[in-house]
């Protein structure tokens, strides 16, 4: 898998409260369990243009997995474009109840 898309100085707050760096969200994501009846359902998918080469998206993801209650949550992402590639700086994924 590539990870070309972190910047070297990204960071990453996630639902729990933990600031990542880019080692420490590759780190999480390989050893992630892979639920093989996962499903996610992205809505409300915004963009919003900072700067100059800099964006914040924003959406909202459903995380259903078979058997469970599904999961909401808020995420937002800042990318900037660097050596004509976007890549993400900052992540954050905030768990919601459902709207």
């Amino acid at each position: 898998m590539s990870w070309t898309y972190l910047l070297t100085s990204s960071l990453s707050s996630e639902v729990q409260g933990v600031f990542s760096d880019k080692q420490q969200i590759i780190n999480s994501l390989q050893n992630e369990p892979i639920e093989s009846l996962t499903q996610r359902a992205i809505t409300e998918f915004k963009t919003l243009v900072l700067a100059t080469g800099v964006v914040l998206v924003t959406y909202r993801i459903v995380r259903h997995i078979s058997g469970e209650q599904p999961v909401h949550s808020l995420r937002s992402s800042i990318w900037k474009l660097n050596n004509h590639r976007w890549k993400m700086i900052f992540h954050q994924g905030t768990l919601v109840r459902e709207s």
